[in-house]
């Protein structure tokens, strides 16, 4: 049976992921929590904007019978951003997977009965998630943050995203602001082709959509910073008041 080249991909890189929390976690002599089944099955409906690598520990305890000793079912919703806020905060979804971006303060704010309750990801030292540049552009120069100026940068989420403060920090190196650049979103799948086109010089890529890309017309230039977790883990009114104890038996999983 043949399978396609992204999915290889992902499934190489859950293989990493899962080989990676099981070293941190004899490193660390972890105790994992003990399951407490709850009195009576229950499902969970999990949104997120897309399945990649970073949330591979709620697919991953899913197929591994993880949730089955809690007594829970997942079902996945997938949703952009925006839409996720908006179905974790009436209660359409319960739990909500996705980066640190302002417009989760902004909704908490205004009312919305969300709340972080964990982070979701880190990103091990050899992820090259990050600012990568076609290799047409540079033409044999080296890459200097000089030339992001007037240059527009692919990426999934936009202005908002915790990634702008680490290209901020790019582009103070040479006097620049984000005034001197362009910000476009898309889609993560597309990313890639766009950048190997030529379609944009510059475009932030996360794990795992930058392993499909053709090292001999990409190049990777800033970002990874995988110290802190930028992804994190949101629930409604549900799991925060009403069915506490099942949103303690997901964090347990």
């Amino acid at each position: 049976m043949r399978i396609s080249r992204a999915a290889a991909v992902l499934a190489a890189v859950m293989a990493l992921v899962l080989l990676s929390i099981g070293s941190a976690a004899q490193a660390q002599n972890l105790t994992l929590p003990p399951s407490k089944p709850l009195p009576s099955r229950e499902k969970v409906r999990v949104t997120l904007p897309a399945r990649i690598a970073v949330w591979a520990p709620l697919f991953v305890g899913r197929v591994q019978g993880e949730f089955d000793k809690e007594n829970i079912d997942i079902e996945y919703v997938q949703a952009r951003a925006t839409d996720a806020l908006v179905l974790l905060a009436t209660g359409k979804v319960d739990v909500m997977f996705g980066g640190l971006a302002a417009g989760i303060f902004n909704a908490i704010d205004q009312g919305s009965d969300i709340r972080i309750v964990a982070p979701s990801s880190i990103n091990p030292p050899e992820s090259r998630q990050g600012v990568w540049v076609n290799k047409s552009f540079l033409a044999g120069r080296p890459y200097t943050p000089a030339m992001l100026k007037g240059q527009t940068i692919l990426t999934q989420v936009g202005f908002g995203s915790p990634i702008i403060a680490y290209i901020a920090r790019e582009l103070n190196k040479s006097g620049l602001t984000l005034k001197d650049i362009t910000l476009k979103q898309m889609d993560g799948a597309d990313i890639p082709v766009a950048l190997e086109n030529g379609a944009v010089n510059f475009a932030m890529l996360t794990d795992p959509f930058w392993l499909s890309l053709d090292r001999n017309k990409t190049q990777w230039v800033f970002m990874n910073e995988g110290d802190y977790s930028t992804g994190v883990i949101l629930y409604g009114p549900t799991l925060l008041r009403q069915k506490r104890a099942v949103g303690e038996a997901f964090m347990r999983v």
